[in-house]
């Protein structure tokens, strides 16, 4: 999550924060920590208040604004799976799975390798 980097960004400490958004200083510390997941409704608030998207709060892109062009695939995506058939959007279903399963095993294995690979600096 990005709420520290965006919050120290604003120049602002956890409790100004927390009485911006609505929460305590101890609960800012908890997200940033990672010792708390913020509910839906914080997420949105904070979101609004940097101005960026959720996922890019959440870390899930390094884009901060969602572009119009984003929007638009987003809406044509959701018009597709809106037509497909209750059995194809079952099979779409687990294809999402599948690829969440994939993403996360490629990412595993590129931290682990990351952790493998040794750090050898050569004398010359």
């Amino acid at each position: 999550m990005r709420i520290k980097e965006l919050r120290e960004y604003h120049n602002l400490t956890q409790e100004q924060l927390g009485k911006i958004i609505g929460q305590t200083k101890s609960n800012i510390s908890k997200y940033e920590n990672g010792n708390l997941e913020p509910s839906i409704q914080v997420l949105k608030g904070l979101a609004s208040f940097f101005d960026v998207t959720i996922d890019y709060l959440l870390g899930h892109s390094d884009s901060k604004k969602e572009t119009t062009n984003n929007k638009i695939h987003s809406q044509e995506l959701i018009t597709n799976i809106d037509n497909l058939s209750p059995e194809s959007k079952k099979e779409l279903e687990k294809y999402i799975q599948l690829l969440k399963l994939k993403d996360t095993l490629d990412k595993s294995k590129d931290e682990m390798s990351s952790h493998l690979t040794p750090n050898v600096s050569e004398d010359k």
